[in-house]
């Protein structure tokens, strides 16, 4: 079976008409098309012919659905809706019933749930059948309390890594077919943005040269490769994530201003006695054993507080010192830290076998997170929030490896005894005061000292 993610639109109009072949256009397709369900009360959009024998069609209950839910979203994102397409192989035939399961576990596995909306048409137009399924991204997240809190956005990170490993879970459960994707650029593009991401977390920490950066990226399961010019300097760099699909790819492709050789040269210096042998090069090659490949599940908090109104410069300071989140919530904003989690599983959690069991894992720990930033600043002024999925100007990420059962007391306590100190809340209520002024800040050419933004803090996590 093959996945795709077509095209997201900020409405659901477009993609519901086109699935069910609303347009004028479309009408000769209409008999080849479908109404497979959802979660959504209407029923089939479609009706008998009419005077010309031309199939009838009405989208709009469907439509005021998904418009239903998408006004309970107050947020900045515009990717509202998406368009996934799911295609079985031609020897592979099921029925619509259990069509509408195949989808339904699909979207359970790329992390949809009970309160997102979907809709999936069955076409049979080509030689390979396939359901056109859309999406609605607005998703009820809760509280520190554990209680419904407001609507956010289901995460997008990965998605066409989720999107294959969620096919491959769903061929097995139904016994189909297993179809390689057959778009390697959009693999390539895909796995350029995860090294974008972990170069961008390793070069935010304290960095001395070359070496240092290469053996931070193969920590994080990065292989690095230089190519030499005729005269044996290097030419360039390429990367690798190192799992069984994993693809070189050059360092102007990862990123151009700060992954390619020339910027890693600038930014941290190469004196090529010291840093040739890290990279494979000389008579005493000594490259860094480069981890595997793990992909984390990211959870995402906020320690924010209600700003009524924003000073003039208030956006300019959220965008200029990481860490820092503003979100719109109805008239107001939300200010204050956006906190990210990347929980890597240990090695007895990563296979199929196990995955509900992470799941579980990953679960519990997010509920006692929750419930100890709420314990943490219950004196202050901010509140925590479960934004994970959702989009701000800025984010702490922590990384925490080998998640296991045996491993969770001390990941909280780790993360009780970060946050729960005084300096961190004052430097929190600092936030509040400076986004709130009525006159712009004067230009400091200190930055604040957020405790969470701090490296050697967040190493008491790891």
């Amino acid at each position: 079976m093959i996945h795709k993610k077509c095209f997201t639109s900020p409405t659901s109009t477009p993609i519901i008409r086109y699935m069910f072949g609303a347009h004028i256009k479309d009408t000769k397709k209409r008999p080849k098309i479908e109404f497979i369900g959802g979660n959504i009360l209407s029923k089939t959009p479609f009706g008998p012919n009419n005077s010309q024998n031309i199939r009838s069609v009405d989208t709009r209950a469907i439509e005021a659905e998904f418009d239903a839910k998408i006004s309970l979203y107050h947020g900045p994102g515009e990717k509202l809706v998406e368009h996934h397409i799911l295609s079985l192989p031609t020897q592979d035939e099921v029925d619509d019933t259990i069509f509408k399961k195949i989808v339904k576990d699909f979207l359970i596995e790329i992390g949809v749930d009970a309160s997102m909306t979907w809709v999936a048409a069955r076409h049979s137009d080509t030689d390979c059948c396939h359901a056109h399924i859309a999406l609605c991204r607005v998703q009820q997240k809760y509280g520190s309390d554990g209680n419904p809190s407001y609507y956010g956005l289901l995460s997008d990170r990965n998605d066409f890594e989720r999107g294959m490993e969620a096919v491959r879970i769903v061929e097995q459960k139904y016994g189909l077919t297993s179809v390689r994707f057959p778009g390697e650029n959009e693999n390539n593009r895909n796995q350029a943005s995860i090294i974008r991401a972990i170069g961008k977390s390793v070069l935010s920490t304290e960095l001395s040269n070359l070496s240092e950066f290469a053996h931070a990226m193969a920590k994080r399961g990065v292989e690095i490769k230089a190519s030499l010019k005729t005269d044996g300097r290097i030419a360039g760099l390429s990367y690798r994530l190192n799992f069984d699909d994993g693809r070189w790819i050059s360092g102007s492709t990862v990123m151009g201003t700060k992954m390619t050789f020339g910027a890693l040269r600038k930014a941290l210096g190469y004196i090529p006695s010291r840093d040739n042998p890290t990279l494979g090069l000389g008579l005493l090659p000594k490259p860094p054993t480069v981890a595997a490949f793990r992909r984390a599940k990211q959870v995402s908090f906020g320690i924010l507080a209600n700003v009524e109104s924003l000073s003039p410069s208030a956006k300019k300071i959220f965008k200029a010192y990481p860490g820092l989140y503003l979100a719109k919530r109805g008239a107001n904003y939300l200010g204050g830290l956006k906190i990210t989690l990347n929980l890597y599983p240990a090695a007895a959690n990563s296979g199929h076998s196990n995955r509900y069991l992470w799941a579980d894992l990953v679960n519990f720990i997010t509920r006692q997170m929750l419930k100890l930033l709420k314990t943490c600043f219950r004196d202050t002024n901010f509140k925590v929030h479960d934004i994970t999925g959702d989009t701000g100007l800025a984010t702490t990420l922590i990384s925490v490896p080998d998640v296991s059962k045996s491993r969770t007391p001390e990941i909280l306590s780790n993360a009780m005894a970060l946050f729960n100190q005084d300096k961190f809340k004052a430097d929190l209520e600092i936030i509040l005061t400076e986004i709130t002024k009525e006159e712009p800040s004067p230009p400091t050419t200190e930055p604040l000292h957020i405790g969470i933004t701090q490296e050697p803090r967040l190493s008491k996590l790891r």
